[in-house]
This record gives C-alpha cells, sequence and structure tokens, in this order.
C-alpha cells in the first residue's frame, strides 16, 4: 500500500525474514511456555517439526526491487 504521491509505502509482514527467523521466534516463546500457536501457513501441514515453507522469497526480491527501482528512476511523483 502506498500513498498516492508514493511518498509513503506500508509494508504488512517481513519480506526480510529468512526461512527460519519467524521459526526460531516461534520455538523461543514455545520453549518459554508462552501461549503461542504454531504460525498459520509456515509449516507444510502445521506440523513445527516439518521444515518451513519459504514461499514468500520470490515476492520479497520483486518488491525490494521494484521499490528500489521506483527510488532511483526519478520519477516525478517522487519529487
Amino acid at each position: 500500500m502506498a500513498n498516492k504521491a508514493l511518498r509513503q509505502i506500508f509494508v504488512l509482514g517481513h519480506f526480510e525474514y529468512d526461512r527460519r527467523t519467524l521459526e526460531e521466534e516461534y520455538l523461543r516463546d514455545k520453549k518459554k511456555g508462552l501461549p503461542i500457536a504454531v504460525p498459520d501457513n509456515y509449516y507444510p501441514y502445521n506440523q513445527d517439526t516439518e521444515l518451513p515453507m519459504f514461499n514468500w522469497c520470490s515476492y520479497a526480491h520483486l518488491f525490494y526491487s521494484n521499490w528500489l527501482n521506483l527510488c532511483l528512476s526519478g520519477n516525478s511523483r517522487m519529487t
């Protein structure tokens, strides 16, 4: 999401996370005994013994590439 002038861009989620970042946070909190649910759509079959899926990587690269190209393009909407 962005405002009309593209001076504010809002990112929902954590594109910068690698495959295991969320898992490390989840397992840390689970080990502490905190009431935490298995992250939705993160593990195959929602089993935290499985290797986490990493289906956002290509979207993250595309997002940041497009954003940098927009910033560097000299687009009149950015000035």
